[in-house]
C-alpha cells in the first residue's frame, strides 16, 4: 500500500489545491493486447519502444500483430488519451514511461506492456495530467511502485491509481499545461537541429575515411585510385595497414576502479563514453569508486582513443591533452604511431560505417558479445599521409562542435524545464497572475 507524507506523489502543493487519486482523475483505463503473429484482421500495435523518455511516440518501428476488429477498435488510441509503460525500464530508466496521444489512432492498437489511461476532462485537463504523469516518471519517485522480478520491472498498478495527483482550479491547470507545452516545442525545434547537424557530421565522417572528401593535401592525385585486394579501391597516396602495427599498443582497463583519495582521476566505465565523446557526467555519477590511480601502462596521452570492447562495443573516443582517468576492463586504449597514424582520424575510421560494420562482425560470445583485442589488432585501415589526416580531422571536428554546441544547448534547456516544470506542477510558481493579466 502506498504511503506518503506530502500532499502529493509530486510533493505538498498550495492550500487552494486540491489532490485526488489518479483513479479519480479517469473516465477508463485498460490494459492492451499483444495479440497473434497472423490473422485476418492486422492491426498496427504499439509497444514500449514506441515511447519515447520526452513523452512522445516514435511510429517509425511498429509492430502488426492480428487482432479481433472489436478489440482492435477498443485499444485505438484517442486524442488526449494517454499510453503508460506498465512493463518495462531498467537500469537507469524506471518503469512508467507516458507517451502522449496528440489525435485519434484508427488502426492503431497497444501491447499488453502498455495501459490506456483516458482523462475525464470534466475533473482534469488531459494535458496538465499527462505532465503530472511524465514528471512523476522523470523525477524517479515512480521506484516506490516498482515490482521488479529476475527479468522484468512492472508497476504495482493498483497503487498506481491511488496515487494522489496535484489538480490545481480549471484556468491554472490549463496555463500550465499551454506553458509546457510550448517549452516541448522549444525542445523539438533544437532536437531536429541537433538530427539534422549529427546527419552532416556522420556524412562528412564518411567521406573522410572513404577518400571522398578532398582537401588541399588531395588535389594532386584527385580522382586517381589503386585496388587493394581486401580494402578495394583506395585513393592514390594512401596506405592499407593492420591497426597492431599501426599503435604503439593496445591494452584493455582495469578489472575494477580501486578506491583512493579525492585526489585520483575518474573511473570510466562503458556507459561513459557514446557518439565518440567521453561522458565525465555518467563517470561523476558513481560516487566513491569514480576516484581511482591510473593504472601503470594506460596512462592516457593526446591522440589516444578508447574503444568500447564489451556491451556497445566498437564505440570510440578520442583523447584530449588535458584528460586524465582510468577506465574499466571492457574498455581499450589505443596508442597510434602519430607519424603515421593520427588519433583523430582513427575514431573517425573506427565510427564510421566500416568501423561499425567490422565490430559487429568480430564481435564474438553470446550473452555479452566482444572484440578480442587480438583481433582489434589485425583490423585492417585504409588512411593517407599524416597531414592529409589532419585536415580531415580538422572539418570534421568543425562539424562536431557544432554537434556539440547544439547539444550543450538541449541541455541548458532540459535542465531548465526539469527545475521549472517541477515548480509549475506543485505551485511552487503559480501562473495566477499571469491569467488574470492575459483576462479581458
Amino acid at each position: 500500500m502506498l504511503t506518503l507524507t506530502e500532499d502529493t506523489m509530486l510533493g505538498d502543493i498550495p492550500g487552494d489545491w486540491s489532490s485526488k487519486p489518479l483513479l479519480e482523475a479517469l473516465s477508463e483505463h485498460y490494459p492492451g493486447d499483444w495479440g497473434e503473429d497472423r490473422g485476418p484482421h492486422m492491426t498496427k500495435v504499439l509497444r514500449s519502444t514506441n515511447l519515447t523518455n520526452e513523452g512522445r511516440l516514435d511510429l517509425e518501428n511498429i509492430a502488426l500483430r492480428a487482432l479481433p476488429q472489436k478489440k482492435a477498435e477498443l485499444l485505438a488510441p484517442k486524442r488526449h488519451d494517454i499510453l503508460l509503460e506498465r512493463s518495462g525500464g531498467g537500469p537507469g530508466q524506471p518503469v512508467g514511461r507516458v507517451g502522449f496521444i496528440e489525435a485519434d489512432m484508427l488502426g492503431h492498437g497497444f501491447s499488453n506492456f502498455l495501459h490506456l489511461l483516458r482523462p475525464n476532462p470534466e475533473k482534469i485537463n488531459p494535458r496538465f495530467l499527462g505532465w503530472v504523469l511524465y514528471r512523476i516518471n522523470q523525477t524517479g519517485r515512480i521506484i516506490r511502485l516498482e515490482q521488479q522480478t529476475t527479468q522484468m520491472r512492472n508497476l504495482n498498478f493498483r497503487d498506481y491509481l491511488t496515487m494522489p495527483v496535484p489538480v490545481p482550479p480549471p484556468s491554472e491547470q490549463a496555463a500550465i499545461a499551454r506553458i509546457l507545452d510550448a517549452v516541448e516545442k522549444a525542445l523539438e525545434r533544437i532536437r531536429a537541429r541537433l538530427a539534422a547537424a549529427k546527419t552532416l557530421a556522420a556524412s562528412l565522417a564518411e567521406e573522410a575515411v572513404s577518400g571522398k572528401l578532398i582537401t588541399a593535401g588531395m588535389r594532386s592525385c584527385e580522382g586517381s585510385v589503386w585496388t587493394h585486394p581486401r580494402m578495394g579501391t583506395i585513393p592514390t597516396g594512401w596506405s592499407v595497414d593492420r591497426l597492431g602495427k599501426l599503435c604503439a599498443r593496445i591494452v584493455d582497463g582495469t578489472h575494477q576502479a580501486v578506491e583512493t583519495s579525492n585526489n585520483g582521476v575518474p573511473f570510466l566505465y562503458v556507459s561513459c563514453i557514446r557518439e565518440g565523446r567521453i561522458l565525465w557526467k555518467n563517470a561523476s555519477s558513481i560516487t566513491e569508486r569514480t576516484y581511482t590511480r591510473i593504472s601503470k601502462g594506460r596512462e592516457p596521452q593526446a591522440e589516444c582513443v578508447l574503444y568500447t570492447a564489451v556491451g556497445s562495443y566498437g564505440n570510440p573516443a578520442l583523447v584530449s591533452t588535458s584528460d586524465r582517468f582510468s577506465f574499466q576492463r571492457h574498455i581499450a586504449i589505443l596508442y597510434p604511431k602519430i607519424t603515421c597514424l593520427r588519433g583523430g582520424y582513427l575514431a573517425i575510421w573506427l565510427n564510421s560505417s566500416k568501423g561499425r560494420r567490422w565490430s559487429e562482425i568480430h564481435a564474438v560470445g553470446n550473452a555479452q558479445k566482444t572484440v578480442t583485442l587480438t583481433e582489434l589488432g589485425k583490423l585492417l585501415i585504409a588512411f593517407p599521409s599524416p597531414e592529409v589526416q589532419a585536415e580531415l580531422c580538422k572539418i570534421v571536428a568543425s562539424a562536431d562542435a557544432v554537434v556539440d554546441a547544439i547539444n550543450d544547448q538541449l541541455d541548458a534547456l532540459n535542465d531548465l524545464r526539469r527545475s521549472f516544470m517541477h515548480d509549475l506542477l506543485t505551485g511552487r510558481v503559480r501562473v495566477t497572475n499571469t491569467i488574470k493579466a492575459a483576462a479581458p
